[in-house]
């Protein structure tokens, strides 16, 4: 494309603006969103959240399906309605004409984050799991009954192994 193709009356959407990542959330911004979600009444929706967290607050390894399903649901509901004032807060003051992509570009910007957030929790557990074998193994050798039990080894064939 040459430099005549382009409509000199035309002005570039960038002209004049700072174009790149935005600056991270200052300390005020933050505490703006919390005090926007406690003023706009959105008590219910933390407590929903802090409820789902209270139930999954005693789960153990043998904690199954059943046990998971409804704590999560519950987190999960508190959690959508938390992120509608961020939103708000976020989309609230632009043109109406830019909100659908702007919209787009939060939803995008939130889940890439939720994705790296992931990424590196399993990095955290893989890069953890061989330390925690080791000790699961050394606890076995040395014939605790208790870490048998917490693997689900059955007892008998644990002490037929011991012997």
């Amino acid at each position: 494309m040459d430099e005549d193709s382009v409509s000199p009356d035309k002005v570039p959407w960038n002209k004049g603006k700072i174009v790149g990542q935005k600056a991270p959330l200052k300390l005020k911004d933050i505490w703006a969103i919390r005090i926007r979600l406690q003023l706009g009444h959105s008590t219910r929706e933390l407590a929903l959240f802090a409820l789902g967290l209270g139930l999954s607050a005693f789960q153990t390894p043998e904690t199954y399906y059943h046990t998971m399903f409804w704590p999560q649901v519950i987190r999960g509901v508190g959690i959508m309605f938390c992120l509608l004032p961020p939103t708000r807060l976020a989309l609230g003051g632009m043109d109406l004409s830019r909100v659908p992509d702007a919209s787009g570009m939060f939803n995008l910007m939130r889940n890439l984050g939720g994705a790296i957030g992931l990424a590196f929790i399993d990095m955290v557990i893989y890069s953890r799991t061989s330390l925690h074998a080791n000790e699961i193994v050394s606890k076995l050798t040395a014939g605790d009954v208790s870490t048998a039990r917490f693997v689900g080894i059955p007892l008998d064939l644990f002490a037929l192994q011991k012997a």
